[in-house]
């Protein structure tokens, strides 16, 4: 489901985005800043969920399954518990059908797109002539469509005033932006079920017009140009991968900014709006979500804060395995405790010392466990305070391995602490919580 969470929480900031983009930018003359905010802000959608800010988040680790320890009393042998899980029968779930639906979705808009490029690739080998020795221009027979994929530009034979529309799709090619539209289209697959990718697409390829125009009007004025989009105002819908000159639904905006005046220069400080709202949805996907995805810490050099859940696991089930009870104090029913202190230098375990301990039988067997750890602890060097607690419980009654057991015995840490840090993991009796 992880993936499912990843794409609602990375859809939620593209439609803040874009809403930004639609209450404040949408009508500025600044059409690269614009392209350049459309296609960052895709970007950042999908590396935001992947970030968090550490410092906000009081971490603390999951409790792990304590493994016990049941007590023979013929033997005096510590064996472990077998508790017969049932067997888990498949059933398909809500989950499923959200990941069939959404691989159904991808799949048919993945064969749109190919279907698109095929047709565009089968254009391409019709008669090419060469513009500028860069560009090729291929002529469609007995239609008056005009449109330009990358350096390929398709001019029909009934279009008139083919100079000017070359100049324009010239723009295009120039700046690249079939790579624009080629990354939507991608996008589009990934996202195919929000309405928002749609529309931002419709808006980055507005601003590729606008660009166009402000260029190719530059060669005569914005009236004779504007009067030209009129007279050629038809034309047939090309793909949606192209840019097609005769483009009658973006006519009258294309005129009205054509002729707006630009923008000043205090316009271009709403851009700098991007910057606190990229950093309140920062801090909103920290706070308001909870994911395992999140693997960027943008404050891990500013903060201190050790993940003891991913840190410490491992040692401490290496004590639930290892750390035996002190026979001669399971026989008396004795509870014991040891507070000790270690020191991890280049993620290995130094200099033991016990603080406090209610006797020496039990100080003996945490010092031998913990000099018999040989494993790298990947964390922070410094001093670690530990809180080792030995239980007895009992009398009970119940059966593992077709024995009678009496009694369950088992050594836990309960209290793992960095020195110098305010965090204090405690654990209840059941479980080992690192």
């Amino acid at each position: 489901m992880n993936w499912l969470h990843y794409l609602l929480e990375a859809n939620i900031y593209l439609a803040v985005f874009y809403a930004c983009y639609c209450l404040f930018l949408n009508k500025e003359t600044y059409y690269t800043l614009n392209r350049v905010y459309l296609l960052l802000s895709c970007i950042i959608s999908f590396i935001l969920p992947v970030m968090q800010v550490g410092a906000l988040k009081y971490r603390l680790p999951l409790a792990s399954p304590m493994i016990s320890h049941a007590i023979n009393t013929v033997t005096g042998v510590t064996t472990p518990v077998t508790v017969n899980q049932p067997i888990s029968v498949y059933a398909f779930t809500w989950t499923d059908a959200l990941w069939f639906i959404y691989i159904v979705g991808v799949a048919i808009c993945s064969l749109l797109l190919i279907i698109k490029l095929f047709k565009v690739i089968r254009l391409i080998t019709s008669t090419q002539t060469l513009i500028d020795n860069k560009y090729k221009l291929i002529s469609i027979e007995n239609t008056d469509a005009a449109f330009s994929f990358f350096n390929y530009l398709f001019i029909g034979t009934k279009t008139t005033g083919s100079q000017i529309i070359i100049n324009h799709e010239l723009v295009h090619m120039r700046q690249k932006h079939s790579f624009d539209v080629l990354f939507m289209e991608l996008l589009k697959i990934v996202n195919w079920f929000n309405p928002v990718i749609y529309l931002i697409q419709v808006s980055l390829k507005t601003q590729h017009e606008y660009l166009a125009d402000e260029q190719t009007a530059r060669d005569t004025d914005a009236l004779t140009y504007s009067s030209f989009l009129v007279d050629n105002a038809y034309g047939i819908d090309s793909l949606s991968v192209t840019h097609s000159f005769f483009n009658y639904n973006l006519l009258k905006k294309r005129i009205i900014m054509l002729n707006k005046k630009p923008s000043g220069n205090l316009a271009k400080l709403k851009y700098l709006l991007a910057a606190p709202i990229f950093i309140a949805m920062l801090c909103a996907s920290t706070l308001a979500f909870s994911k395992s995805y999140a693997f960027i810490d943008v404050t891990a050099k500013w903060h201190k804060t050790t993940n003891y859940q991913l840190t410490f696991e491992q040692f401490g089930l290496y004590f639930n395995d290892n750390l035996g009870y002190p026979q001669k104090a399971l026989k008396e029913n004795t509870p014991g405790n040891v507070n000790c202190v270690i020191d991890i230098k280049d993620q290995r375990i130094s200099n033991i010392r016990v603080t406090n301990s209610t006797g020496q039988i039990f100080s003996n067997q945490v010092i031998n466990c913990l000099k018999r750890y040989n494993k790298n602890i990947p964390t922070k060097p410094g001093s670690y305070a530990l809180y080792i607690q030995f239980v007895v419980q009992g009398p009970k009654t119940f059966y593992a391995n077709e024995q009678r057991i009496q009694k369950e015995a088992y050594p836990c840490i309960t209290n793992l602490t960095q020195l110098g840090y305010s965090t204090t993991l405690k654990a209840g009796k059941q479980n080992l919580a690192l």
